[in-house]
């Protein structure tokens, strides 16, 4: 597996997993700060922290097709996101509702079309985040998603 980046799936060493309780499930990187990275469970909406010598990339398979950390991981890899941050993440009963801010310098009009039409019935909105002058940042509203994998 290669070295993890921004999107990837991944999950922590064994210690520290003990010692966060995170239990055995994957987590989405959200970002890099020299020598660590941001990971976030949904499954119980917490980020970390972790030493990036202390995680490992996963591959996406081993998660099922319709769980959300799965659609997030396929969606940053697309537009190669350089940072992440989960502004809003609820469960209600069967549906999950999400809205990131993804960082994506890189993002083409081809990308936005495809990244529009993949998405589909589980768009709720697609804009670019006013906030920042220096890179373009992509903001996702998922609405009635595919609820996060079981830990």
């Amino acid at each position: 597996m290669d070295s993890p980046v921004v999107g990837s799936l991944v999950v922590p060493s064994p210690r520290f997993r003990r010692q966060m309780e995170t239990g055995e499930g994957a987590a989405l990187m959200l970002a890099t700060r020299r020598s660590s990275a941001l990971l976030f469970y949904l499954s119980k909406d917490r980020g970390f922290w972790v030493p990036t010598r202390q995680i490992a990339a996963i591959p996406a398979e081993v998660l099922p097709d319709r769980c959300l950390e799965r659609l997030l991981h396929e969606i940053m890899l697309y537009v190669e996101a350089e940072e992440s941050e989960i502004e809003e993440f609820t469960l209600d009963g069967e549906t999950a509702h999400l809205r990131i801010s993804i960082q994506a310098p890189t993002l083409t009009r081809t990308q936005w079309t495809v990244l529009r039409a993949r998405l589909g019935s589980l768009l709720g909105d697609l804009t670019f985040d006013p906030r920042s002058m220096s890179s373009i940042l992509l903001r996702l509203e998922l609405v009635g998603a595919p609820l996060p994998a079981p830990t």
